[in-house]
């Protein structure tokens, strides 16, 4: 397999089995997830299903319990969001007044 075609076929951005409490309960639970390069990934779900808390947790904005985050097969699990944000993860919260 050639270099190239091997750094398509990687994921930019890793989640591997990360759970997360909020406000005394379990948010997530065990959660993988990989995005490949160029690749649009949607969350869909009910309102309370977890999806702003997995984009929180993958960002260092609130306690993720287990689990492992990697950005370009970097673990950046217990790096600051700011230390995040600087490798190029970014997150924009939902906010209806923008």
């Amino acid at each position: 397999m050639s270099v190239v075609s091997d750094a398509r076929t990687r994921a930019t951005f890793e989640l591997k089995g990360v759970s997360a409490w909020y406000g005394g309960a379990q948010v997530i639970t065990n959660v993988s997830l990989a995005v490949a390069p160029g690749e649009v990934v949607a969350l869909i779900g009910r309102n309370g299903a977890g999806k702003t808390s997995l984009l929180r947790a993958a960002m260092g904005l609130m306690p993720r319990a287990t689990g492992q985050l990697l950005l370009n097969g970097i673990d950046i699990t217990r790096l600051a969001p700011f230390q995040r944000a600087r490798r190029g993860l970014g997150y924009v919260p939902e906010d209806r007044r923008i």
